[in-house]
């Protein structure tokens, strides 16, 4: 994904408008749960100063995915700001952009994906889809180590002796 540069390169301020596009990106694995639904798109523009060559742009692309609270399908795009200093390019007229479309793009993966911000996620208990109604679970947690005192508690609004406790 080599960009021609010989244009821009020895004119102070020259700029270049640049659209890439790149398919076949490979996740990491521990986002095997996410498919690219499209291209991974980089526009921008490329600018000459001094001999040096500097990328300001937008990475963009779509993900299908899984929310991490209800597990349902969802669809996450990302919008992510490139800027990109490629220095002194005196004897060179080409730019490689498929490094900066990789990095970029394995940087703005979410690490964690919501259908909707307000998604309510799954009752711990029986596994309901809270967005999609309530349970009649009683989700109330009550840590074990202080059950006995729960007891005594109890205990004391009903007027019992709290020696076997």
């Amino acid at each position: 994904m080599k960009i021609n540069i010989a244009d821009i390169i020895k004119e102070q301020g020259a700029t270049k408008w640049v659209s890439v596009s790149k398919r076949n990106i490979e996740l990491p694995r521990q986002f095997n749960s996410m498919e690219l639904t499209g291209p991974v798109t980089l526009e921008g523009q490329l600018e000459s100063d001094d001999g040096s060559i500097y990328l300001t742009g937008t990475l963009t692309a779509q993900l299908k995915t899984i929310c991490d609270r209800c597990t349902c399908d969802c669809i996450y795009n990302i919008k992510s700001e490139v800027t990109e200093d490629f220095g002194k390019l005196v004897d060179r007229f080409a730019i490689d952009l498929e490094p900066i479309i990789d990095e970029n793009f394995i940087i703005a993966l979410p690490m964690k994906t919501l259908c909707k911000e307000e998604c309510k996620g799954i009752c711990f208990k029986c596994g309901e889809d809270l967005n999609k109604g309530s349970c009649n679970c009683d989700r109330e947690v009550l840590d074990p180590r202080l059950e006995k005192l729960g007891l005594i508690f109890d205990n004391v609004e009903q007027g019992k002796d709290n020696e076997e406790v």
